[in-house]
């Protein structure tokens, strides 16, 4: 894998930040992968407020082996699942890898771990891929998907600490104010500063 990818932002535990925000997305959808960047603007802009968390589910059968990747990377830590997440992702619609290949997720794992040696483990990868250990996790994302009635990608779930449903936004193409602005009707404390809500910072 000729491409390199970035360390990810700190995620916060859910339990640190009043509100969590859930990421529903597919390693091979395009919408998905033009959201990242409105996703790692709004951690960049409000990260200290919320938690965050990618939910996976795959939408054509082609994804689900980069899907349960994703879910064994995640055994290892939030950080590793997302750079896996990530790499997967840039194999495919950079590099024009096929997601379902095992060469292909095992090569992402392995520039990986060359790359973060700290954060990631191959060998741990492996183990758990070969054990489909990823599997429960990946079950769990689709029941969640399913309870919040999510028909399409990408999808944020906004979720309050405390009982009750979360309040489901899809991403798709909007602009990033359009979606903030949205997220600040949900959760001012949270989301809302005049300056990016109202169109003062482009």
């Amino acid at each position: 894998m000729e491409h390199s990818v970035e360390l990810p932002a700190s995620l916060n535990p859910p339990p640190a930040r009043p509100v969590l925000l859930e990421c529903y997305t597919d390693p091979l959808c395009p919408q998905s992968a033009a959201f990242e960047q409105h996703g790692q603007r709004l951690r960049a802009d409000f990260g200290h407020r919320f938690a965050w968390r990618y939910r996976l589910r795959s939408l054509p059968a082609s994804s689900y082996p980069a899907c349960l990747a994703v879910k064994c990377a995640e055994r290892q830590s939030a950080q590793a699942g997302e750079l896996y997440l990530r790499a997967v992702r840039a194999a495919v619609t950079r590099q024009g890898h096929h997601a379902a290949c095992p060469a292909t997720l095992a090569a992402v794992a392995a520039a990986l771990a060359a790359q973060f040696p700290a954060v990631f483990d191959a060998a741990v990868f492996r183990q758990d891929m070969a054990a489909n250990a990823g599997e429960a996790a990946l079950l769990e994302d689709a029941q969640q998907a399913h309870r919040h009635h999510i028909r399409c990608w990408p999808s944020l779930v906004v979720v309050r600490r405390g009982p009750g449903p979360g309040a489901v936004l899809t991403g798709g193409s909007q602009p990033y104010e359009a979606l903030l602005q949205a997220l600040a009707a949900l959760a001012p404390d949270v989301f809302y500063e005049p300056s990016l809500v109202d169109g003062g910072a482009g």
